[in-house]
């Protein structure tokens, strides 16, 4: 690969993952071409790898979806159209990126690197730590440079992960001056994305990172690395669960421990209902003294859970935006269900989360199998583990799964996925 194709290369992955800094359309131009550039490469391909079943399903699953869209629009002629409804046929495109980022997986070193300086380089413009110290607990300060700052805050959190793990990836390095220059980075990331999402006061996000710690910890036990460095991973994993539990005390007292009072006082009244009804339950929650935004929260579970009940299977489709509307509640102008399964189901019942559960399941194997066989670093694997367990979790009282930085996680995911699964292939057919 010469010097100008590396160049594009590495700019245009950025430009896929550049909703972790920025919130843009970008991402969906660049991923649009290099799906078609993928295809381009795999029709002149002399040996070419077969499409794994997971593709033909992908297939299967877009045409599915755009039937669907037709159907409902030719039964109920006033749909007015869903909103965001284009982002599930994306997964069209993961087995041509993947192609495109299996052909050219000899840059990777160097897409690694670009994404951590870059990530410093906008981490330092936008993060003013007196500010975060200044103002009172509770102020969201921006940070990076999204439109809200709880994206922002998931941003920095995909950094964070991504730093923990370079960091690991960088005390292998030679010579020394590249492992120092590597250590640098990493711990510098690690230490603007804490005060960036402690600054943000996304209390959302804070808890997510504090499940992942578990994870962590599990992993600096099993990563193949010297005993001295289990112990420095394990201390990452500590100090920021300190910082999250007992640094972050509104976030345990008035978060965390007001959302669990809240859910057993409502468990404990639906409980003793009489007769259960959506009535009665909305009237539980109002009475459960549960956070506000968590009250919303819960309203717009409900709606979008009735709406998921009128068609269990498939769902109401593009439908489902006029059934929200003529839902008659104080909640009608959140068109954001804040949880993503919810948002899928709302839309293509079991069938569409059962698609993004194998979807999810298919491609985390293929990252373990490529990295059980040598093929990548474990570290990818454990890597991408950790920042779909942050994707999911988030999405439990998120859409991120609509927004930018999740439409472009879940491209660069599942490419990377058919990548490894064509990595795997072409190690096949040597032996």
């Amino acid at each position: 690969m010469n010097k100008k194709i590396e160049v594009a290369f590495v700019l245009a992955l950025l430009v896929l993952v550049s909703p972790v800094w920025v919130e843009s359309d970008g991402y969906r131009f660049i991923a649009i071409l290099l799906a078609l550039i993928g295809m381009f490469l795999y029709s002149k391909a002399v040996e070419k790898p077969p499409m794994p079943v997971m593709g033909k399903v992908g297939a299967l699953w877009a045409a599915f979806v755009v039937g669907y869209y037709i159907y409902v629009k030719l039964t109920h002629p006033d749909a007015t159209g869903g909103s965001a409804e284009g982002i599930y046929l994306f997964p069209l495109l993961y087995p041509s990126i993947g192609y495109f980022l299996y052909v050219y997986r000899n840059a990777f070193d160097k897409i690694i690197w670009a994404f951590m300086i870059v990530s410093f380089c906008l981490l330092l413009a936008s993060i003013s730590p007196l500010d975060v110290i200044e103002k009172p607990l509770g102020t969201r300060i921006p940070i990076l440079f999204h439109k809200n700052t709880i994206h922002a805050s998931l941003g920095a959190a995909f950094i964070l992960i991504a730093s923990v793990f370079f960091f690991i990836w960088a005390w292998k390095l030679r010579p020394k001056r590249v492992r120092l220059a590597g250590l640098f980075l990493a711990a510098s990331n690690v230490i603007m994305c804490l005060i960036g999402i402690y600054g943000s006061s996304s209390k959302g996000v804070w808890v997510s990172v504090g499940v992942l710690i578990f994870c962590w910890a599990i992993f600096s036990l099993v990563l193949p690395i010297r005993r001295i460095f289990k112990v420095a991973i394990a201390g990452i994993a500590i100090c920021i669960g300190v910082g999250v539990f007992f640094f972050l005390p509104h976030i345990t007292n008035e978060y965390v421990a007001g959302n669990i009072a809240g859910v057993l006082k409502i468990v404990q009244n639906v409980g003793s209902m009489d007769q259960f009804s959506m009535e009665a339950l909305k009237a539980t929650i109002d009475q459960s003294e549960l956070p506000k935004n968590m009250t919303v929260r819960f309203h717009l579970w409900m709606k979008a859970v009735q709406i998921w009940l009128m068609n269990p299977v498939f769902g109401m489709g593009i439908y489902w935006e006029n059934i929200w509307v003529q839902q008659s509640d104080d909640y009608n102008k959140f068109t954001l269900v804040h949880n993503g399964y919810l948002s899928v189901a709302m839309r293509f019942g079991l069938v569409g989360l059962l698609y993004y559960g194998a979807l999810f399941i298919w491609v985390t194997r293929q990252i373990r199998i490529c990295a059980d066989r040598g093929i990548i670093d474990r570290l990818a694997y454990y890597f991408s583990f950790s920042i779909l367990s942050l994707f999911l979790i988030s999405i439990l009282t998120n859409s991120n799964h609509r927004l930018a930085i999740g439409e472009s996680f879940m491209i660069a995911f599942g490419a990377f996925g058919f990548a490894c699964h064509y990595l795997c292939q072409k190690q096949n057919d040597k032996t």
